[in-house]
């Protein structure tokens, strides 16, 4: 980051964050989350045929995709304000595929309980992607650097999941026919009807400040939020989504018919990611910004005084991001639905808000973080009650 925050401008930041933004919204619909299934099935020939499942509707969804680009692209962006994507739009498909080809490989891997080939990958995602973006950042091409990195960065992760799984893969995939497939598609129908549309809401959730500020400030200011996003959310997403696989992995052998032994284990980790993440957030709200001049330069400020009030919220999201992963044993998709349709309407409201009384850009983060902060504490509440009530059903 300290290398890129020197190669690339906040402009520059801006519209690669409105870029890999759009991706992440687009992302659920290429596979209708029946990726997240994979790990559930008792035998590897039903995962498979998951994949076959989730490789079919992707490949589908992405020529929709770029044939609606093609045709009418520009008009669409331009009238959401997206303007300074006008000149990417081609590259959205193939970003939107490279990154339904690393979730899936990502999820076989987690069913295998690969985490040392997960934790492997994530290295080569970062080096090729990284480095990319810095071999291009001194070729001074501008916001494109940042782009075919984050585009290299999916896809050689894609590949190299696939280098190390290839073999079981192929193997499990002899016994898979379209009955098969068909079959999987309809018990795990409860994922592209209930749970895709939740993901959808909960990526519009967490890209909605970012086109948010795009729309009430500038794409500078963007910069500065897509820079904080990247420092601050980056790591402990990172994080979160490895105990959030390895919490998955160990309550998916559980069962959704044990939810005492699953109150226990989310009892455990939450704990332990409350501890990881206190100290750190409370470094961040009184440090970031002096951090982030040191290591970034003075241009970069602003930055650091939206990573401040981001880190209000750090202890309930950074558990939230992982015990969210209860309501995926349960295959409580309506409640999951429900709770990100919520995020989302408090983060327009917040938006709004701001807006209409002229609030600057680190009132509007600040604001944000604080309602971000209740909503992730009602969320774990829920979660606990869902867990209570299966058991209850199942006494």
């Amino acid at each position: 980051i300290p290398l890129l925050s020197r190669l690339y401008s906040p402009s520059d930041f801006g519209i690669f964050a409105l870029y890999s933004s759009t991706v992440l919204v687009l992302a659920p619909l290429a596979t209708l989350r029946y990726h997240v299934a994979v790990p559930l099935p008792k035998n590897d020939r039903s995962a498979a045929a998951l994949l076959v499942l989730c490789g079919a509707i992707a490949l589908g969804f992405v020529a929709l995709l770029a044939s609606v680009i093609l045709v009418c692209g520009e008009l669409i962006f331009r009238s959401l304000s997206l303007d300074p994507l006008v000149p990417y739009l081609l590259l959205i498909p193939l970003g939107v595929l490279a990154a339904s080809l690393f979730e899936m490989m990502t999820m076989w891997a987690t069913r295998q309980q690969a985490f040392k080939t997960i934790a492997s990958t994530q290295v080569v995602q970062s080096f090729l992607g990284e480095g990319f973006k810095v071999a291009l950042g001194f070729a001074s091409i501008g916001p494109m650097g940042l782009v075919l990195g984050h585009l290299l960065g999916y896809g050689g992760g894609a590949a190299a999941y696939w280098h190390k799984a290839a073999g079981r893969i192929r193997e499990a995939l002899r016994g898979v026919s379209p009955t098969l497939v068909k079959f999987v598609a309809m018990r795990f129908s409860g994922f592209p009807l209930t749970r895709a549309p939740g993901q959808i809401l909960l990526a519009l959730a967490t890209q909605a400040p970012l086109f948010l500020v795009t729309a009430i400030y500038d794409i500078s200011v963007a910069g500065q939020m897509g820079i904080a996003m990247l420092a601050f959310m980056a790591p402990f997403n990172l994080i979160g989504q490895a105990a959030g696989r390895a919490y998955f992995a160990g309550i998916a052998k559980i069962g959704s018919n044990k939810p005492e032994l699953i109150r226990r284990e989310l009892r455990k980790v939450s704990w332990l990611l409350a501890l990881i993440s206190a100290p750190i957030a409370i470094i961040l709200f009184f440090a970031a910004e002096q951090a982030v001049i040191l290591l970034l330069g003075e241009e970069w400020s602003q930055a650091g005084r939206f990573i401040s009030a981001m880190a209000l919220a750090l202890v309930p999201q950074f558990i939230s991001a992982t015990v969210i992963r209860t309501l995926d044993v349960l295959e409580a998709h309506a409640l999951v639905v429900g709770i990100h349709t919520t995020r989302l309407l408090a983060i327009v409201a917040v938006f709004a808000f701001v807006a209409k009384f002229g609030a600057s850009p680190e009132q509007a983060i600040l604001t944000f973080s604080l309602v971000l902060g209740v909503h992730y504490i009602m969320q774990n509440a829920l979660i606990n009650l869902a867990l209570s009530r299966a058991g209850k059903r199942e006494f």
